[in-house]
């Protein structure tokens, strides 16, 4: 859940698969009655849950609520693209989404014809926001926010904004973790998805200096 911090003055832009629920968990004991915590906030002047999507980016949150980004700390992750998109896949499975059981040739058939064309309902795809250009940067692939850690560094990254914040007592708490972490990302991808993990994710590759 994006998190818009009025009392320590801080902004967290959750992006799919990069821990994001565990750095709100950690982060929502430091949060007071006045701050907002997307899907979980609830306006005590109407009584209406949170009109900001739980992928919320600075614009959503700056076009709903009285903001000024600029003066608070902003802050998101991303991750390694060919890992999350196999993340991605394993989750889906894991909340029954799509069917399972997992296997090599189903998730590459799923890259190529669900992940990255779109499902009837969902013109631009459903996993559109999986890319993290869309949420941390501007339309002109500026950072819109003032930090963004990577999950391949989460625990050091974390310690940097938990430092910036002055939460001192900090630890980051793990939740939603997977049973994949013997799962190698290189062992499943074919040639296709790769070509099509470089062309839909060009830009985070080459921003973050991630490759397969």
């Amino acid at each position: 859940m994006a998190i818009v911090s009025f009392s320590r003055k801080f902004i967290f832009i959750k992006t799919r698969k990069t821990a994001g629920t565990s750095v709100q968990k950690t982060l929502l004991p430091y949060c007071d009655g006045s701050d907002i915590v997307t899907r979980e906030w609830t306006d005590i002047r109407t009584g209406k849950r949170c009109i900001v999507e739980e992928f919320a980016s600075i614009e959503d949150i700056e076009s709903n609520f009285p903001v000024d980004s600029r003066q608070y700390f902003t802050f998101g992750f991303t991750r390694n693209p060919y890992a999350l998109t196999l993340s991605r896949f394993l989750y889906q499975i894991k909340m029954n989404r799509i069917p399972g059981p997992p296997s090599m040739e189903y998730f590459n058939r799923w890259v190529g014809n669900v992940y990255f064309t779109g499902e009837p309902g969902f013109p631009r795809g459903r996993y559109i926001k999986d890319r993290s250009r869309l949420l941390l940067f501007d339309r002109n692939y500026k950072p819109r926010v003032d930090f963004i850690g990577k999950f391949e560094t989460l625990d050091e990254d974390f310690f940097k904004i938990t430092d910036r914040l002055g939460l001192d007592n900090a630890e980051l708490v793990h939740v939603n973790k997977s049973n994949n972490g013997n799962i190698d990302y290189h062992d499943w991808f074919d040639s296709r998805s790769i070509y099509l993990v470089q062309k839909h994710f060009d830009f985070e590759l080459e921003y973050f200096n991630y490759s397969f």
